[in-house]
C-alpha cells in the first residue's frame, strides 16, 4: 500500500512538473509581445501620424503615376498641421495653399494614409480630368490612398492602395520647396516651347523622344530606348525609369543656362533638347509635280494614284498635299475626302541646321490606302533634310545624304 502511495505521489509530482513547463513554452503569438494587437496597431497609427506632423515644413513627393502606361510625375507637398488637418501644394492642377483638408490612418492590409476630403492631389484619380483621349475614365490613374511600407532613414515608404507596384517616397520637405515650386513652371514652358523633341548619346547609341507636356512622357521614336516619365524640379527634372549608361544610372539632371539641355551632376550624361530648325506646325504644303518634289517620289505618287484611282474612282488622288501642319502628319486629299499619316518631325543632336523626320502612326483612312506607304517611307528614309528657308512661306529640305533630293514646302 504504502509502495503504490509513493509512485502515485512520484506520478503526480511528474504531471505537476510538465504543466509548469508546458506554461513556460506557450507559443501563444500574442503573448511574445508586451502588448496586444490592438494596442500595436494604434501604436503604429500613432508612430505614422506623429512622424507626419513632425517634419517642420511637411513632406514632398515626385509622384508617378503612371510610367508603365504613358504618365510621368507630379511634384506634390503636404503639411500636416494636426491630427486631422492637411494643407498641399503641387505643380499640378489647382492647387490651393490655404485650403484645409482632412486626412487620417487607418488600419487595411496595413497601416493607410488617406487624404479623405477633396483638394488637387484627388485630381490625379478624377476620371474626368484625363490629359488625352486615352485616359478616359482613368485620370492620371493616381490615387489617394497610401499603404505604409517602411521608414528609411527620414523618408517613408508607401505604396499606392490604388497600384501596389508604385512604391511613393515621402521626403522632408523644406521651405524653399514651397518657395520654389512656381519655378517648376519655367522647365515646363521650355519643354513646351521646344516642339517636344529629347535625344540622348548613350555610348555611342542616338535615341530621339517625342515629349507630351499634358501627360509629362517621352516617348522613344526610334525603338532604341525605353520610354520615360518626367518630374520637375525648380532646376530641372527628374526621370523614370532611370537611364543606365556605363553602369550608372541617371535620374535626375539640371538644366543648362542656354536652356538647350540637361545634365547629370556628374556631367557626364546630357538629356538634350532637340529644337527643329523649322516649325512644322505650320499647314506648309507641296506637289508631286517636277520643280517641288524629287523625281523619285512623283514615280512613287504616279504608281499609288494608278492603284487608287483604279479602286476608288469616286475618290481621285490630288497630287497636292500637306505636310507637317497642326496634325504633324502627310496628308492627301482623295476625293472629298483626306488620308494622313503621323510623322514626326525634330531637330539633329549636334547639328540644329537640320530637321530629321521619322514615320508616327497611321492616321485616317490610311488602313484603306497601303499603296501610299512608299511615300511616306521615302520622306522618312533619306531624312535628315537641311533647312533652307527662302521666305516665311517657302522653305526648301534637301537630304544630307543625298543633294539631289529636295522638296519644296509652301504656304499660301
Amino acid at each position: 500500500m504504502k509502495l503504490i502511495k509513493s509512485y502515485i505521489s512520484i506520478i503526480s509530482i511528474i504531471i505537476f512538473s510538465l504543466l509548469i513547463v508546458g506554461c513556460e513554452d506557450n507559443n501563444d503569438p500574442e503573448l511574445l509581445f508586451d502588448d496586444t494587437p490592438a494596442v500595436r496597431i494604434q501604436k503604429d497609427i500613432d508612430e505614422l501620424r506623429n512622424t507626419l506632423k513632425s517634419s517642420p515644413d511637411g513632406w514632398k513627393i515626385n509622384y508617378f503615376t503612371g510610367v508603365d502606361r504613358g504618365l510621368g510625375g507630379f511634384t506634390f507637398l503636404f503639411n500636416f498641421l494636426n491630427n486631422k488637418e492637411v494643407i498641399m501644394d503641387s505643380d499640378f492642377g489647382n492647387p490651393d495653399i490655404n485650403r484645409r483638408s482632412l486626412y487620417d490612418i487607418t488600419l487595411g492590409s496595413t497601416v493607410k494614409l488617406t487624404f479623405t476630403t477633396r483638394n488637387v492631389l484627388h485630381e490625379l484619380s478624377d476620371g474626368a480630368n484625363f490629359p488625352n483621349n486615352d485616359f478616359i475614365g482613368q485620370g492620371y490613374r493616381g490615387d489617394f490612398e497610401f499603404l505604409l511600407v517602411s521608414y528609411e532613414g527620414d523618408d517613408i515608404i508607401f505604396k499606392s492602395n490604388r497600384n501596389r507596384s508604385n512604391i511613393i517616397r515621402f521626403t522632408r520637405a523644406t521651405a524653399d520647396d514651397w518657395t520654389n515650386l512656381d519655378t517648376h513652371q519655367t522647365i515646363m514652358d521650355v519643354l513646351a516651347n521646344s516642339g517636344g523633341s529629347l535625344g540622348y548619346d548613350n555610348a555611342g547609341n542616338v535615341s530621339k523622344f517625342n515629349f507630351d507636356s499634358a501627360t509629362r512622357y517621352a516617348t522613344n521614336t526610334d525603338g532604341t530606348a525605353p520610354d520615360f516619365g518626367i518630374a520637375y524640379t525648380p532646376t530641372g527634372i527628374i526621370i523614370s525609369p532611370a537611364v543606365e549608361v556605363n553602369g550608372i544610372e541617371y535620374s535626375e539632371f539640371t538644366m543648362s543656362a542656354d536652356e538647350t539641355k540637361f545634365t547629370s551632376s556628374d556631367g557626364l550624361f546630357s538629356i538634350e533638347i532637340i529644337k527643329a530648325p523649322i516649325d512644322m506646325s505650320q499647314a506648309w504644303l507641296t506637289a508631286a509635280r517636277p520643280g517641288f518634289v524629287p523625281q523619285a517620289f512623283i514615280d512613287l505618287f504616279t504608281a499609288a494614284k494608278t492603284t487608287h484611282d483604279a479602286t476608288f474612282a469616286a475618290f481621285p488622288l490630288s497630287d497636292i498635299f500637306d505636310v507637317g501642319g497642326s496634325t504633324l502628319s502627310i496628308t492627301f486629299g482623295i476625293g472629298g475626302t483626306i488620308a494622313r499619316h503621323g510623322l514626326n518631325f525634330s531637330g539633329v543632336i549636334g547639328d540644329p541646321t537640320l530637321l530629321d523626320v521619322s514615320v508616327g502612326a497611321p492616321g485616317t483612312n490610311w488602313q484603306f490606302v497601303p499603296w501610299f506607304d512608299p511615300m511616306v517611307n521615302y520622306i522618312a528614309d533619306n531624312a535628315p533634310y537641311q533647312v533652307n528657308q527662302t521666305s516665311p512661306t517657302r522653305v526648301e529640305l534637301t537630304s544630307e545624304a543625298d543633294p539631289t533630293i529636295t522638296f519644296v514646302l509652301l504656304i499660301l
